[in-house]
């Protein structure tokens, strides 16, 4: 070998290797930056989960009402509730009244919860979620309407027929469960109680007028508000149906 070249060749030697250290931490430290932080890949991010979701159901309030409704629930354990209905346990309930208080009673109550209607707003706790548990309570409002023959009132029978609008504000709690059944749709059993906490009622007559009516219809109304407030207390027994979407 030439011995002229021999610095030559040392000097791309020593660059060579200077370069070599100089972009091998470089290079090193990429490779591991990439290798901790792996792009983001979609099927590794949680699913997103709805804070409100929609729930519609009917049933029957035994013995109250058929009704319909919907309820607003939110993060799957609190909710808000809303139904309407409409009485059709007349009957039973004025049976039940006739066993307690006999049959004067039973008389002016059982028009009273025939066809009325029914609305309902509530708030809702489910301890462990959509399915299972759930515990209910709120305002119920009762508005209908009433014809009685006017000695079953103790009004003198000249008067006539009597009719009378009445309303009804009460509370109402429920203990319920729900049950998955197939899909979005559940059952849902629930005991509760429905109690009146205030009334208004209108009587008028249909056969006459004066001062000695207008007293005896105030007496009337008076009876008619004695009666609700006295009996307007009920268990309750529930079975509704439901979708959730």
């Amino acid at each position: 070998m030439n011995p002229n070249r021999l610095p030559r060749i040392a000097v791309i030697a020593g660059s060579i290797a200077i370069l070599s250290l100089v972009t091998s931490p470089t290079a090193a430290q990429e490779s591991a930056d990439g290798l901790a932080s792996p792009a983001p890949s979609s099927e590794s991010r949680a699913p997103s989960r709805d804070i409100v979701d929609v729930e519609v159901f009917a049933g029957t309030t035994a013995p109250l009402d058929l009704y319909g409704g919907a309820n607003l629930v939110f993060f799957d354990r609190l909710f808000l509730t809303a139904s309407v209905g409409r009485t059709v346990y007349g009957g039973l309930a004025g049976s039940a009244v006739r066993g307690l208080a006999g049959d004067e009673v039973a008389t002016i109550v059982e028009p009273l919860v025939s066809g009325a209607w029914v609305l309902r707003f509530g708030f809702g706790v489910r301890p462990f979620g959509q399915r299972g548990p759930e515990a209910v309570a709120g305002y119920a409002r009762i508005n209908g309407s009433a014809r009685w023959d006017a000695g079953s009132l103790g009004v003198p029978a000249r008067v006539g027929e009597l009719s009378a609008d009445v309303g009804l504000n009460a509370f109402f709690v429920e203990i319920g469960w729900s049950i998955d059944i197939f899909g979005p749709l559940y059952i849902r059993p629930a005991i509760g109680w429905t109690q009146v906490v205030g009334s208004n009622v209108s009587v008028s007559a249909s056969g006459a007028t004066g001062t000695q009516v207008q007293n005896a219809l105030g007496l009337a109304e008076d009876e008619v508000s004695s009666v609700i407030n006295r009996y307007g207390r009920t268990p309750t027994l529930s079975l509704g149906r439901g979708a959730r979407f």
